[in-house]
């Protein structure tokens, strides 16, 4: 899967949901930074060089990542306020990876409630445990913990596992043959990482019809919920929101994802008690009394699906890519793993492999656009200036003489947007940062090791990045060490709320026995 919480699980769409109803609610009044109500002797970070509908628009745009980073680039400046934002104390970015880590881990800060409204939407119009925050989100994270245990982490290697043999032998292998293993990588793990997050936390096998249906759903979802409506405000306002088809659809799509997941709760109530899984999310789920009803239940189980269906896909896919752009760097992996493999170690703990998806995850994080909180405190900060560096600057050094930086505030009352593409490219943390350099994990800087957010970071970090991180080791091991990539078509990186890789094809062969 990952549940990658926001691969982060919940995450992942958060940045840009959080967006949906800025338009409509930009316009209300002067942001309490720009007039002076209650902040007016404070300094705040600078606004972005460009007008308020410009960002949102690029933003929220297949580029938004980039754009992003491009901006804090261009302008010198690491934490920016979105221009024009005019509600409460302000809009803000930051592409510092320190800054983001305290607003993360600050015991003040919340989710954004209006950035709920895409999980909202899409779990049929209720609460859930990514919109909630106060008890019922503590039981329900501490009630569910279990399931991602190091031991029960263990157990669903065992289903990674199955349904990647699965896999190999019903589609690639066949294609091998066949000679026309030329596979969209992302369809493909797609594919991989739904059976796995159905079958390890909900102990359901999808049919493919389910799948395909499930995944269409999905996009449907995050095109207009976390994009369109993000927008056009009218796609949002309850008032005017049923005239458009668009909208129509996704609350359809979202009503068939009820469906499905009602559909795995009555079928996991159905089996015999010795064929139950005490260890597994759904068992927890159904078996917990604090739950109003199954309505409830089920919200919190489409979360978990929107938090795990195909985020993890969308780095396996940006992983077996690079590895295809890189021959050299392929095959030393496939020698490494071979090695590991026969000193009886487990292949996934493979030094090499580590930092190979280490730098996946760095490059590529699936929720690119980050996590959105609002402060309930100050935080005080150094002046925000030199950016997320270049390709070539490394580390925080500067000139000695240069003049100290002048501290502002981010206040209490304002929502931080911490984007974690732009961080985890921060040229002053990562030496060549745009580039793909799995060697930098050898020995990381406690720098490096901080910026590292693709997990997010505090009390709503990735609650499966535990299962995230045993998938992507056990894929890219098998694939990886039986199995040679070329590229056919790179296709194009872009974020529709995910970071995704569209339209890469690669070529797939068998790779040559070791030499004895």
């Amino acid at each position: 899967m990952t549940l990658n919480s926001s691969w982060s699980g919940a995450a992942a769409a958060a940045a840009a949901a959080a967006l949906i109803v800025i338009m409509k609610l930009s316009s209300a009044r002067r942001n309490k930074a720009e007039r002076g109500g209650g902040h007016e002797a404070t300094p705040v970070p600078p606004a972005a060089p460009c007008p308020m509908k410009e960002f949102i628009s690029n933003f929220l745009g297949p580029d938004g990542p980039h754009y992003v980073l491009d901006l804090s680039r261009k302008t010198g400046e690491s934490t920016f306020r979105i221009p024009g934002m005019r509600l409460g104390a302000g809009f803000f970015v930051t592409t510092d990876g320190a800054v983001a880590r305290r607003v993360l881990e600050h015991p003040a800060s919340v989710k954004w409630a209006p950035g709920n409204r895409f999980f909202r939407d899409t779990t049929h119009n209720g609460p859930n445990m990514i919109t909630e925050d106060g008890h019922r989100w503590r039981h329900v994270r501490k009630s569910t913990s279990r399931a991602f245990s190091a031991p029960n982490v263990k157990l669903m290697v065992d289903v990674i596992s199955k349904v990647l043999d699965e896999w190999v032998e019903g589609t690639l292998e066949p294609a091998i043959e066949a000679g026309r293993a030329d596979i969209d990588i992302l369809d493909e793990m797609n594919i991989v990482t739904s059976n796995v997050i159905t079958r390890a936390a909900f102990d359901y096998v999808l049919t493919d019809e389910e799948r395909e249906r499930t995944l269409r759903n999905l996009e449907t979802c995050w095109e207009e919920f976390g994009v369109k409506a993000g927008t056009n405000p009218l796609r949002a306002f309850p008032l005017t929101r049923w005239a458009f088809p668009g909208v129509r659809n996704a609350q359809r799509a979202a009503a068939e994802m009820y469906d499905l997941c009602r559909t795995m709760l009555e079928s996991y109530r159905a089996k015999d008690h010795l064929d139950k899984s005490p260890h597994k999310l759904i068992h927890l789920i159904s078996e917990d009394d604090e739950y109003v009803d199954d309505g409830e239940r089920i919200r919190d189980m489409i979360a978990y699906v929107i938090a795990g269906f195909d985020t993890t896909a969308n780095t396996l896919a940006f992983a077996l890519l690079e590895m295809a752009k890189r021959p050299e760097e392929q095959s030393e992996l496939r020698r490494a793993l071979r090695a590991s493999e026969s000193k009886g170690e487990e292949v996934r703990s493979c030094p090499a492999l580590r930092r190979i998806v280490r730098e996946t995850l760095r490059m590529f994080p699936a929720a690119a656009s980050g996590s959105v909180r609002e402060l309930g405190e100050d935080i005080v900060l150094p002046s925000s200036g030199s950016g997320s560096g270049s390709g070539g600057d490394s580390g925080s050094g500067g000139d000695s003489n240069s003049k100290p930086k002048k501290r502002v505030v981010l206040p209490s009352g304002a929502v931080v947007i911490s984007n974690y593409y732009a961080i985890q490219r921060d040229g002053n943390v990562y030496e060549d940062p745009d580039v793909f350099r799995p060697e930098r994990w050898e020995d990381p800087t406690d720098d490096m090791l901080r910026s590292f957010l693709t997990f997010a970071a505090g009390g709503r970090n990735c609650q499966g990045q535990a299962l995230a991180n045993a998938e992507l080791h056990e894929v890219l091991a098998r694939l990886c060490g039986s199995y040679e990539f070329e590229v056919v078509k790179e296709g194009r990186a872009q974020s529709l709320v995910l970071y995704k890789p569209m339209g890469t094809i690669l070529r797939v062969s068998r790779a040559a026995a070791a030499s004895t």
